[in-house]
């Protein structure tokens, strides 16, 4: 029983520590709703780590990152998937505590050490505060936690100032559990402190005696990749479109973050490199399709099957550029257009848009460019892929219009890209900072032509 649970445990860490490594890539979001209707554009829960690329940036918020990992690991999904409604979860809660404000200091001392006593490796801390929020933490054993946060920095994305916060740093962070029993670390404030004054409560849940069985996946992580990097980048980033006859390079990085030589090998579409890294060492290998009509499905290419030590990598999809679109489309107006692609809803909150499933605009509409905190995409949880979570320039295609509202009740306008940074009123920084704004705006879309 014990081995079982030893394996379990190494199944979480494995997998803590694969999002550990992806850096900057895993940025903290913990303002991921959308104001109108609560849905989470950016927030992931199902995703791998090696989702997390320098093409594209994986929005993680503390429980989301624990969310991730247990699913990723085990193929488990908690009941709640919000740090205020996890700490209610008693069927897998093995301790729970509410501050009342009188503890005396010995109080405190002996609520910690029974807290302490209490946590087992691959248990899930959590703590609700005053304002609504929490904090929830994956503890490793050894006195080791793993968990996703901002770190005292503004995370996510600042609706006021229309401007996305980002850090090299990233999220996910290793750190000791003197973190919760500790008033002050290095004579700063901890702010994972239990007894912080913002905290109301806090609990332990254990989720390994409900969890049933390591994936397969992650059996095979285990073995052929612990402790090396992985990610896959594409020559079409998200949003860039390819076109038949034309090239799509895949690149594969590899970097042995392990301290002795490993054995890699690189299966592409049933195509086998080997080599072997020394410690600290990285290796790049591409390789390159030529789109033809049988790649091509639902408005995307068909990304190849790359495994790397007989674990499956996430390999991001490029678009089609889908050039059999009508005439009258383009004399479109900007209002046209997104009354084509969203559908108007009256909720409680205000007015949302959807978007339409079939619009007769789908052969000028850039899949997944789409967004805004009034667009609500409920599927996004299932179907992460929907929407973008970030737009760079090296999305865009020279001659891309970009439609957008600031209000409900403003008229939609169009921007033009004109390729190399610019647009018509702006270019280089200047660009790349009008394109941050439009999460901050009611709506946008990208139409290519």
């Amino acid at each position: 029983m014990n081995q079982i649970n030893d394996m379990k445990i190494e199944a979480l860490v494995t997998l803590a520590k694969a999002f550990f490594d992806r850096g900057g890539a895993v940025q903290y979001d913990e303002l991921s709703m959308d104001r109108v209707c609560c849905i989470t554009p950016r927030r992931e829960l199902f995703s791998p780590p090696e989702k997390a690329t320098k093409q594209h940036t994986l929005f993680l918020d503390c429980s989301s990152f624990v969310f991730s990992t247990f699913y990723q690991a085990f193929g488990y999904i908690f009941e709640a998937d919000v740090t205020k409604d996890m700490i209610d979860l008693t069927n897998i809660r093995v301790f729970y505590y509410e501050i009342t404000g009188k503890e005396t200091e010995e109080e405190k001392v002996s609520v910690m050490k029974k807290f302490k006593e209490t946590l087992q490796a691959g248990d899930v801390t959590v703590s609700v505060y005053n304002n609504g929020n929490g904090h929830t933490m994956l503890y490793a054993g050894d006195d080791t936690f793993y968990h996703c946060t901002s770190n005292g920095k503004k995370g996510s994305y600042n609706y006021q100032l229309r401007h996305d916060n980002l850090f090299d740093t990233g999220a996910v962070y290793c750190v000791n559990s003197s973190v919760l029993f500790s008033p002050e670390i290095n004579g700063m404030p901890s702010r994972n402190y239990l007894f912080n004054e913002k905290n109301l409560r806090f609990c332990i849940l254990r989720p390994l005696p409900k969890v049933k069985s390591i994936t397969p996946q992650t059996q095979k992580r285990i073995k052929g990749l612990k402790n090396i990097y992985a990610a896959v980048t594409c020559s079409h980033p998200e949003g860039r479109s390819a076109k038949i006859g034309e090239e799509v390079t895949y690149e594969v990085e590899v970097k042995n973050l392990d301290t002795s030589v490993r054995y890699i090998t690189i299966i592409y579409n049933n195509k086998k490199d080997s080599f072997h890294l020394n410690p600290g060492e990285g290796i790049n290998k591409s390789y390159t399709e030529i789109v033809n009509e049988n790649m091509v499905e639902d408005k995307h290419i068909c990304p190849p099957d790359i495994l790397l030590n007989d674990v499956e990598i996430y390999v991001p999809k490029a678009a089609f550029y889908n050039m059999d679109y009508s005439a009258e489309l383009l004399s479109l107006k900007p209002e046209e257009i997104i009354d084509g692609l969203f559908e108007k809803k009256i909720k409680s909150e205000g007015v949302v848009y959807h978007l339409r499933e079939n619009s007769n605009l789908n052969s000028i509409f850039v899949p997944s460019l789409f967004g805004g905190y009034g667009v609500i995409t409920p599927e996004i949880v299932k179907t992460p892929e929907i929407r973008t979570r970030r737009i760079t320039l090296s999305s865009l295609h020279e001659g891309d219009l970009i439609i957008y509202k600031d209000s409900p009740n403003t008229p939609a306008k169009s921007v033009k890209y004109y390729g190399n940074e610019r647009f018509d009123f702006s270019e280089g920084k200047e660009a790349s900072d009008f394109l941050d704004t439009l999460f901050g705006r009611f709506c946008f879309c990208i139409i290519r032509y």
